[in-house]
């Protein structure tokens, strides 16, 4: 598990303050014995967006159908312009079970979910605008003193802002992870 975790191990963006709020990390840990038949509704109890569930039971049939021992690991990243960013990892690792009660649950997998979100800052550039008012210097146009004023507008994010997000999620989750307690089996 720690070795599917890897992919996580990404260093902190110096910058992402200007762009997320302080972010919230949640996740669960489980394992399960399944097989092909049964791996979907196992995985309805997890932590996984719903946009991003089938994709993910598809692939993790296909990793308890081929591997003798493997792991699969996947990212679903949101984000709304408006309001939010949220990142869901999902890491499944499976082995084999070498003398199985049940032939049709044939393989231990081991799953952790793990879930982040933050507020993302609204950001402004300054924008050159012209401000013209009277003046005593002359006093029958009402445009002759003027001066460029720079006016703060809400823009959108970047996509380098947007990967200064996701990078940012992604190294705390990494850092939940290694915080939690794992048992031998899910190592």
């Amino acid at each position: 598990m720690k070795q599917a975790a890897e992919i996580l191990n990404v260093p902190t963006p110096a910058d992402w303050a200007n762009f997320i709020n302080p972010t919230t990390t949640t996740g669960s840990i489980g394992q399960a014995q399944v097989g092909s038949s049964n791996i979907a509704s196992v995985m309805e109890n997890w932590a996984i967006p719903q946009q991003f569930r089938n994709q993910a039971i598809q692939n993790v049939k296909l990793l308890i159908a081929a591997a003798d021992e493997g792991s699969y690991t996947a990212q679903a990243f949101i984000f709304d312009i408006q309001s939010t960013a949220s990142l869901t990892s999902l890491i499944v690792v499976a082995k084999r079970i070498a003398s199985s009660v049940d032939p049709n649950i044939p393989v231990a997998v081991a799953y952790i979910t793990i879930n982040t979100s933050g507020a993302v800052k609204k950001l402004y550039t300054g924008v050159p605008v012209q401000s013209c008012h009277k003046c005593p210097k002359c006093l029958w146009t009402s445009r002759c003193c003027c001066h460029t004023v720079i006016e703060q507008r809400e823009r959108g994010i970047t996509p380098q802002e947007l990967n200064i997000v996701k990078q940012k999620m992604t190294a705390d989750q990494f850092i939940w992870f290694n915080q939690q307690q794992l048992s031998s089996a899910v190592k």
